[in-house]
Order: structure tokens, then C-alpha cells, then sequence
């Protein structure tokens, strides 16, 4: 392996949100449920169906292999003793469980693009105070989501 480990002892969580409504996987799952063995030919037969409009990074086994490749520990859960949580545009709108509970702990919730810049660069960038933050703006989805559940409440 030519690559440095520049996320070499870093422990990080993912988020990605992968589309659940992508009708492409929908019938492809539907059409595997009656094919016998479909745990272990699932990764031959999905090259052809991955566009090359997908960035790469917003699939989660991707992403962590690239993460792996780096260096990095992946983490299943969020916990305290996370760095951070690597976190796709998506998962952010979407305030997935992790990214709440990112939060809740304090965990920095990085933006995927902050991966892609340390693995083109061979180098780990700075991410406090940098654009690949999501903390705030998660924040800011959350009140913004409590404020819309008081109005349907008071609605009701």
C-alpha cells in the first residue's frame, strides 16, 4: 500500500443516507428475494447498475473502505470516544440517528467532502473551522424541527 495512513489512530463514525427511494434498488432487491445464494453474488452483479454520476463517497461502503485505506478505525456506533462522525449532505437534511447523536455528545459532524480533500491532498486538513463542519448547521435542523412539531401540535 503506497498510501499514507494520514487518518492513522482516527476513530470515526458514518452517516450516510443512503436513498431508500431509489427505485433502482427497490426492484433490484425484489428480483434477488427469489434467487437462492443472493448474499454472496451481491457484489458482482451491482458494477454494471452504479452510474458514474454517484459520487463515490455518499455510499457508505465506499466510503468506508476509503476511510479504512487511510488509516481510520471505523466506529458502528457514535460514542464518546469518536472523533467524528463523517456525515453525507443527505444524512445532515435528514437528521439521521447518528447525527443526532453526534451531537448530543459533541462528536464533530464532518462533511464527506473533508474525506475526499485529506485523500486528494495525502494529508488530514484542519476541520474545526473549516467548511466541512455540520455541527451548527445540524443545530440549527434540529430547532428548526422542534419549532415544527410545536406548530402541527398546535394545529391539532
Amino acid at each position: 500500500g503506497g498510501e499514507k495512513q494520514i487518518f492513522n489512530g482516527l476513530i470515526v463514525a458514518i452517516s450516510t443516507l443512503e436513498s431508500k427511494h431509489n427505485t433502482k434498488n427497490d426492484s433490484k432487491i425484489s428480483s434477488t428475494k427469489n434467487s437462492e445464494n443472493n448474499d454472496d453474488d451481491d457484489d458482482n452483479n451491482n458494477d454494471d447498475s452504479i452510474d458514474d454520476s454517484i459520487d463515490p463517497y455518499q455510499n457508505y461502503k465506499m466510503l468506508k473502505a476509503a476511510l479504512q485505506k487511510l488509516g481510520a478505525t471505523i466506529s458502528p456506533q457514535v460514542h464518546k470516544r469518536v472523533h467524528y462522525l463523517i456525515s453525507t449532505d443527505s444524512a445532515v437534511q435528514n437528521l439521521t440517528q447518528r447525527v443526532r447523536q453526534a451531537l448530543k455528545r459533541n462528536v464533530d459532524i464532518v462533511d464527506v467532502a473533508w474525506v475526499k480533500e485529506c485523500s486528494e491532498r495525502k494529508e488530514r486538513v484542519k476541520v474545526n473551522d473549516s467548511a466541512y463542519l455540520c455541527n451548527e448547521l445540524v443545530e440549527c435542523l434540529m430547532v428548526q424541527k422542534e419549532r415544527e412539531k410545536k406548530e402541527k401540535a398546535r394545529k391539532e
